[in-house]
């Protein structure tokens, strides 16, 4: 999956983003961080992970900085490859997390 980020609100819309997400792969057992910057601070993000909604009550570290924000993933294994998604009111960006050496070949 590539980068994927979608407008569904009208040009006026106060929230844009100015830096999106990025597809990530990282080794077995590293660490991720998805970020990106929306135009105003204070607009509160939120996470999904293949379209399902994620707290840090799930284990996730949700961290906001101004107009920067962040979801860490320690310790990566399988369970938590996927396409992640984050939030403003209409705007929306989602980028996927792969495990270095996890794909898999079929052959006929």
């Amino acid at each position: 999956m590539s980068d994927l980020c979608s407008f569904t609100s009208p040009p006026e819309s106060p929230v844009d983003l100015v830096a999106r997400l990025h597809d990530i792969t990282v080794p077995a057992k590293g660490s991720a961080v998805f970020e990106c910057e929306v135009n105003l601070p204070g607009v509160k993000p939120q996470w999904y992970k293949d379209e399902e909604p994620i707290t840090v009550s799930d284990g996730y570290d949700i961290r906001s900085d101004g107009t920067h924000h962040y979801l860490y993933l320690d310790k990566v294994g399988p369970e938590d490859v996927g396409d992640y998604t984050v939030q403003f009111e209409d705007v929306e960006c989602t980028a996927s997390l792969q495990i270095q050496g996890s794909h898999v070949d079929i052959t006929e």
